[in-house]
């Protein structure tokens, strides 16, 4: 398990620990990137005041929205660091609801979405191509950060995994 860093405050050092234990021993995955990613993530949806989607109300169009801004975004323009923003946030909204909330997704495919890059639609798969598209826009000048859209990405199916795992602990310990 990876140590707890005395310099983080208490919600993130208590997430961090139930990231590191369901990534290391759970699922077999050994990456102290993805660990702080992943727990960077809960603790930011958790502590923000305008998170990217609201929790509780339909996902699936909202992040349909987020991906079609996202790729109506010509990257030539200059906007190629916003247009990798939206699609790691649909990434992010949806990994974060499908881990910790996964009855919130919806399990529904839309047919005909207007997103020129994904032809049938779910939030899983989005959320991997959104993924996977913000690590093509950044390999140009950031490879460490490509490389973890890539991985995320790739795994993602895991790493949700992992977060209902975290989301199962957190409703385990909560007290009655």
């Amino acid at each position: 398990m990876r140590p707890v860093n005395p310099q983080r405050g208490s919600l993130e050092a208590h997430f961090g620990n139930l990231v590191a234990t369901s990534l290391r021993v759970q699922v077999g995955v050994n990456d102290p990137t993805l660990e702080e990613y992943l727990t960077t993530l809960v603790v930011g949806f958790l502590r923000a005041d305008a998170p990217p989607v609201r929790i509780g109300m339909p996902l699936l169009p909202q992040v349909v929205k987020l991906a079609t801004d996202a790729d109506a975004i010509d990257p030539s323009t200059g906007q190629r660091e916003r247009a990798i923003s939206l699609h790691q946030a649909v990434g992010d909204a949806v990994l974060f609801v499908g881990g910790m909330f996964p009855n919130q997704l919806s399990g529904k495919r839309l047919r005909k979405p207007k997103i020129r890059r994904v032809p049938i639609v779910d939030e899983v798969e989005l959320a991997r191509c959104s993924y996977r598209r913000a690590g093509e826009l950044a390999q140009a000048d950031d490879y460490a950060r490509a490389g973890l859209f890539r991985r995320l990405s790739q795994g993602f199916e895991t790493f949700m995994f992992s977060l209902q795992i975290v989301g199962d602990e957190v409703r385990l310990r909560k007290p009655a």
